[in-house]
């Protein structure tokens, strides 16, 4: 017998399906088998497949609970697997917790070729648990037939066939499967007694039940389905058990067969032969074979399909008029989306390239212009080098005149005490005094004999250099086989090892003191020119003293204005730009020259004690801050112990980076992050003018905060 499940309520606490009259409800269709190894789950996978390609979305259920394992007909088209999702089991395991569950989560889906992708609810989630689930769902509660109703309706919203595969026999889940959701009853049987007459008795009950539904259904139809057939073989007795069947089933037919058609025609028509070929795995014959030729599994499936398809037309069913236009149509849908996919897809990869190609030209401009600012670096770098030597080579040589010119008086001085009378040099001899004149000429003579070479040594580093500079620019020489990008840097390295030949044992004059046409603060701003980034690599960084010396040496003397930098990168290249002028109108504002005290941070980032000492006798100050000097410990430290005698309003921090800026939001900050340039060409530029109006601002606010800054001693 077929269990009766309980009724369920009309006003079951269930929202109707959204859109669920946008569109036909579609059809549900139940394949069953009082006996088991008739192909059901096979016939249902590929009439599934078929009505796909036909442009139709079809759902499948695995409600075949106790041995699952239909989506495995799709393993060669499918998304998802039993093991990483819920499934019918799961679902109303949840339900009878009253836990809320969307069955559209457990879904996965099969894309078939050139059809609409098939959606699959398989029987649960693939684990040890799975048979305990199982056991535990009382099908019989008052709840099921609610959530079953309301299964069905959203199925019908979302799908034009719905395939549920059923258990076999007569159980609670044949009776969900053959009376309460399917309008179509697929029965399957074999050529054996038990499997007729049980088939039958099972559709005589599932028909009367259905009929007693409290809800609006149409009359449930059954579709008779012989399996295993042997007509090809065995034709004499197939043909008995064709009559027997048609005898037995006539019932079943009359609901939706033509009246002038006899059923055991149709059972001679409608059958799915037995092919071993096909018996040995999960296969799809339909997708392997012509559906149209007849001596294939593959057409009998086609059969069933073209049934469905036609809403149980037996003239759809022998002629498949509707059924070749709908595969057409698929046909022409899927070229359509193919052709629209590879034009898309050309879109794509075009513009792809195109970003790609702005990609590139984006990396070769910033490389251009990193390389051009490393050559404006170098420039800039060996034009400096180049300069403290020639400004050494002037100083040596006014010191080599003035000895001349000593030597000359002490040669003089020596004759003419050699000659003069004896009473004019009166207590000392002729000879003593013209001896000592002597001595002094000899120790010119050898001090301008070392002058005159190294007179010479300057001016074969400068003919040096400027060998290096002709082979650095014509790529010759040292620099033939040397790439672009390390050229610079080479040039830079060679230079400075020929400079240090001056270095090692002498400190170059003060260039700007004694030649202040060669000083950057006395440079009137000229034309624009390209401006240099002053954050420069380690590798350029100047190795000889600065321009600038303190003007306050000792560290016990009171001090105008205290300056704070890290001693390497872009603070020491940028302090000699911002010094002289900053000097110069602070001058102005204070109406005398300013102490001023550097202190520069250490290799190690550290303060020494002396800058500790002096930093407690200045009046200001002031903080050139990089990324390197807001990071360091000491930078900190020394505002802490300038603001244990001194107020935040005498600091002002000069930021040359936009991450550089302090956030502390009560020191006071000047942003020079957009003026931190350095050399030749920005003091020509217009933007150099800027710069010293800023400047200017600075000195002014620190002679006004400062209140006449530090007595004078």
């Amino acid at each position: 017998m077929v269990t009766e499940l309980p009724k369920p309520s009309p006003n079951e606490a269930y929202p109707a399906p959204v859109g669920m009259f946008d569109r036909s409800p579609g059809t549900i269709c139940t394949f069953y088998s009082y006996k088991g190894g008739v192909g059901r789950s096979m016939t249902l996978a590929n009439v599934a497949f078929l009505l796909s390609r036909y442009g139709k979305k079809v759902l499948i259920v695995d409600w075949d609970l106790e041995a699952p394992g239909l989506e495995r007909y799709f393993a060669p088209y499918l998304a998802g697997s039993r093991r990483k999702t819920d499934g019918i089991v799961d679902l109303f395991d949840a339900r009878g917790r009253g836990e809320a569950t969307d069955w559209r989560q457990s879904v996965i889906s099969a894309r078939i070729d050139g059809g609409e992708p098939l959606s699959i609810l398989h029987a649960g989630r693939d684990d040890g648990d799975y048979l305990q689930r199982l056991r535990e769902i009382n099908w019989l509660d008052e709840w099921v037939g609610g959530y079953l109703e309301h299964l069905r309706l959203e199925w019908q919203s979302d799908f034009d066939f719905v395939l549920i595969d059923s258990r076999t026999g007569i159980t609670d889940i044949g009776g969900i499967c053959a009376i309460h959701l399917p309008d179509y009853l697929i029965s399957m049987f074999t050529t054996t007694e038990q499997s007729l007459l049980g088939v039958k008795d099972t559709m005589l009950r599932a028909r009367g039940a259905h009929a007693k539904l409290p809800l609006d259904r149409k009359k449930l139809l059954i579709i008779p389905l012989p399996s295993r057939d042997e007509s090809n073989t065995e034709y004499k007795l197939a043909r008995d058990w064709r009559r027997r069947f048609a005898n037995e089933l006539a019932t079943f037919f009359e609901d939706w067969i033509p009246a002038d058609e006899d059923p055991e025609r149709v059972l001679d028509i409608l059958k799915i032969p037995y092919v071993p070929y096909w018996s040995f795995g999960e296969q799809l014959p339909v997708a392997k074979e012509d559906v149209t030729n007849t001596k294939t599994l593959a057409y009998s499936y086609a059969l069933v399909a073209r049934l469905l398809n036609g809403k149980l037309s037996w003239r759809e069913l022998r002629e498949g008029g509707q059924t070749k236009i709908e595969e057409m149509e698929q046909k022409a849908k899927i070229e359509l989306q193919t052709a629209e996919a590879a034009r898309v897809r050309e879109e794509a990869r075009t513009l792809q390239q195109s970003r790609e190609q702005e990609r590139l030209k984006e990396e070769l401009d910033a490389l251009a212009i990193e390389q051009k600012r490393k050559i404006e670096l170098t420039d800039l770098h060996i034009s400096r080098l180049t300069a403290r030597i020639y400004y050494s080579l002037k100083n040596y040589e006014r010191l080599f005149g003035t000895v001349v010119l000593l030597l000359v008086v002490s040669i003089i001085s020596s004759l003419y005490l050699f000659l003069a009378p004896s009473d004019v040099l009166y207590p000392y001899s002729r000879v003593n005094a013209a001896g000592a004149a002597g001595v002094v000429s000899v120790f010119l003579l050898g001090f301008i004999f070392w002058v005159f070479k190294t007179i010479q040594i300057v001016r074969k580093i400068l003919r040096d250099i400027s060998r290096l500079d002709y082979s650095y620019r014509t790529k010759s020489g040292e620099f033939h086989d040397v790439p672009a990008e390390a050229a610079p840097a080479l040039f830079i390295e060679l230079a400075e090892d020929l400079a240090a030949r001056l270095y090692e044992n002498k400190t170059a004059p003060n260039a700007d003191r004694r030649y202040p046409e060669f000083s950057a603060s006395a440079r009137p701003p000229q034309g624009a020119e390209s401006l240099v980034v002053a954050e420069a690599p380690s590798k350029t960084a100047v190795t000889a003293p600065i321009l600038f010396p303190n003007s306050a040496s000792r560290p016990d003397e009171p001090h105008d204005v205290f300056i704070s930098y890290a001693s390497e990168g872009v603070a020491t290249l940028w302090l000699e730009e911002f010094r002289p002028i900053f000097t110069a109108w602070l001058t102005e504002a204070l109406g005398r020259v300013p102490n001023i005290y550097l202190g520069a941070l250490g290799t190690d980032d550290r303060a020494n004690a002396g800058q500790f000492e002096a930093l407690q006798r200045a009046s200001m100050l002031i903080c050139i801050t990089t990324p390197r000097y807001r990071r360091s410990e000491q930078s900190r430290a020394l505002k802490d112990v300038f603001l244990e005698s001194h107020s935040a309003y005498q600091i002002i921090g000069i930021s040359l980076s936009d991450d550089a800026r302090s956030s502390d939001g009560v020191i006071t900050e000047v942003d020079f992050s957009d003026l931190a340039f350095v050399g030749e060409a920005f003091s020509r530029s217009e933007r150099y003018i800027e710069f010293q109006q800023r400047v200017r601002s600075v000195a002014e606010q620190t002679a006004a905060r400062g209140a006449g800054l530090a007595p004078q001693s």
